[in-house]
């Protein structure tokens, strides 16, 4: 599943730094504009009816059914929605290029709304394979289209022709990888939604979270920096967010097996935060600490003036990555409701602060609202999952220090570093720059992450620093049967 995701999100970078150059900030405003109003849509009618078939390992075919039969219904709502509110909206922004776009989204709405239900037995079955195929090949197809079109184009409906291409592709290998055949009924429509729910309010939150920052901005300022607003956060959601998403996906169907038995459960829900954490937020820091360089060197000088934008992002992201990767934990338990009060306190805390900050004209003040409410969040959510698993909080959050600590040193090593290597605005000096100072910055933050783990292995005190868990232990597990291996062939 990290594989895939790296793969998805590899060809989305290349996609990214592709069209940064054909088009223009205006170019992504407009679009971002679009999607934020079928995000609005989308998200009251998500309910994301493959979490209970997963959840429920003994879903029945009326289930499966039931779950295709709503998820077709909620695909022509969200198209409705969008051929009624097309005009008013355009003329309220004073965007016509909004009406042909929305009419496209109708069509994508309707197209997803059909994509085979069957899909789900790849994950519920951990047959990852089929799941890596299916997404993959959805995923080359749009990028093929999206580039082309751009190439050919230069405007904002190469985006436009590849989330369509998306849809599409989806609903074709749906059908072509899965062997089931759904049909139309709404027998299982209770149980279904006595769990999917809260995932709407999960989806309402999640939206109130992220896209409806976009709107206030596009309503506030100019398309001009909601498109930077739009393609900073895009490229730090990439490197930090989108890291977690497939361990999510592989986890919750683990973690739902795993619910009988709750020490086992607890281990390896340790085990996946440590990880996670390891390698998710050096990423996140490298990234915040050569912002510069990197919108330089990869997006274009153009992007330059609000890279400081992508620092705050990442940051944001590193701790919202811990966060993610506690929530199919609450899943598994089947207390999604959770999930849906945690994304309630951090939503209305970031909507107060970020509208006020965004009417006052004070944008920087605005993003770090965003910073941290994300800090507070995933405090609350690491607190809920040591009560919900009977954790000691210090369990937990012993080897999360010394992934924090490690990363303060990495960017403290970065910053002091960029002095060293200032911009000389050449591609092949700047990348080469940014490649060093990444290397460097590697190196420091596994040794210190490692040297903080060795002296607490040796510590007396080794019961409360959980000396068993973390990142550390599970690598040095992976590697020394490997490294011995090596050595017993070289020797020979």
């Amino acid at each position: 599943m990290v594989v895939l995701r790296l793969c998805v999100r590899l060809l989305s970078i290349v996609s990214l730094f592709i069209m940064a150059r054909l088009l223009v900030p205006e170019d992504y405003g407009i679009v971002a504009l679009a999607m934020s109003f079928y995000a609005i849509l989308d998200v009251v009618t998500t309910f994301n009816f493959d979490l209970p078939l997963i959840q429920n390992q003994q879903a029945t075919k009326d289930d499966y059914n039931t779950a295709w039969s709503l998820n077709i219904l909620m695909g022509l709502f969200i198209a409705i929605g969008l051929l009624i509110g097309c005009y008013p909206i355009a003329s309220l922004f004073n965007e016509p290029q909004l009406v042909p776009i929305f009419l496209c989204l109708a069509g994508m709405a309707i197209i997803q709304g059909f994509t085979n239900i069957g899909v789900v037995n790849f994950r519920k079955e951990l047959n990852l394979k089929k799941e890596f195929n299916f997404e993959f090949g959805k995923k080359i197809l749009s990028f093929l289209v999206t580039v082309g079109a751009g190439l050919l184009l230069k405007s904002y409906w190469a985006l436009v022709f590849g989330m369509i291409t998306n849809c599409l592709a989806g609903l074709i290998l749906s059908f072509i990888m899965s062997s089931y055949r759904p049909s139309l009924s709404l027998k299982s429509w209770r149980s279904l939604l006595s769990f999917s729910k809260w995932m709407l309010f999960t989806n309402v939150l999640l939206y109130a979270n992220n896209r409806l920052m976009m709107l206030i901005v596009g309503s506030s300022l100019n398309t001009k920096i909601l498109g930077n607003y739009s393609m900073m956060k895009e490229v730090a959601d990439i490197t930090t967010v989108e890291l977690v998403l497939p361990i999510q996906k592989a986890l919750f169907p683990g973690y739902s097996k795993l619910t009988d038995d709750k020490p086992q459960l607890a281990q390896v829900f340790l085990n996946s935060i440590a990880m996670i954490a390891f390698f998710g937020v050096p990423i996140a820091t490298t990234l915040a600490a050569l912002n510069e360089h990197f919108v330089i060197t990869l997006l274009g000088e153009k992007w330059l003036s609000e890279s400081w934008m992508l620092k705050i992002f990442c940051l944001a992201g590193a701790f919202s990555l811990v966060t993610g990767a506690t929530l199919s934990i609450y899943y598994a338990l089947a207390k999604p409701q959770i999930v849906t009060a945690i994304l309630f306190i951090q939503g209305a805390i970031r909507i107060s602060l970020f509208s006020y900050f965004i009417i006052q004209g004070y944008i920087t003040e605005a993003l770090l609202s965003i910073l941290v409410t994300a800090i507070l969040s995933t405090a609350l959510s690491l607190v809920i999952s040591c009560r919900l698993l009977s954790l000691p909080v210090f369990q937990l959050l012993w080897p999360l220090t010394r992934t924090t600590l490690s990363a303060v040193l990495l960017m403290a090593s970065l910053l002091l570093l960029t002095k060293w290597f200032p911009l000389q605005y050449n591609f092949f000096i700047d990348f080469l720059s940014m490649s060093v100072m990444t290397l460097i910055g590697i190196v420091v933050y596994t040794v210190c992450h490692f040297s903080l783990w060795y002296f607490t292995y040796n510590s007396q005190n080794t019961a409360y620093c959980s000396k068993a868990t973390g990142a550390e232990s599970i690598i040095i597990q992976l590697v020394k049967p490997k490294l011995s291996a090596l050595r017993l062939r070289l020797s020979t």
